[in-house]
């Protein structure tokens, strides 16, 4: 390997840092809300508390973020782990991310940031 080849331990997507801390500032409003989650509430008021609460800190300027494949993982990723937690479901219950999709009924996270995308660029042709 020689000096002057790149090394791949730094992210090579400059947005990496602004999509992690918008995962972490999710995270940390999910977690605030751990007692809402536990309870029993319905599924339905879970998923509008968290689709109020929770999806507008993560998708705070999403629409204008270059997002690799690696990025797109951890989005998707974080978003089923809060869909886990909306439901109840844990690690050992062995539950495919298919049924719990399904269960809740919510789109992928990369589906809706190509909507907010398609949203802006149509706000941009306008201008």
């Amino acid at each position: 390997m020689s000096p002057n080849s790149p090394t791949l331990a730094v992210p090579l997507n400059p947005m990496h840092h602004l999509i992690m801390r918008s995962i972490g500032l999710a995270a940390s409003v999910m977690n605030n809300f751990s007692c809402v989650w536990k309870q029993n509430l319905t599924v339905s008021l879970k998923l509008k508390l968290f689709s109020s609460l929770v999806l507008p800190v993560l998708l705070y300027a999403s629409d204008t973020w270059t997002i690799l494949e690696a990025d797109a993982r951890c989005i998707q990723s974080f978003h089923m782990q809060c869909q886990r937690r909306t439901l109840n479901i844990r690690w050992y219950d062995l539950v495919s991310n298919k049924v719990v999709a399904e269960g809740t009924g919510l789109l992928s996270m990369l589906d809706i940031i190509k909507s907010r995308r398609l949203l802006l660029f149509g706000h941009i042709v306008r201008l």
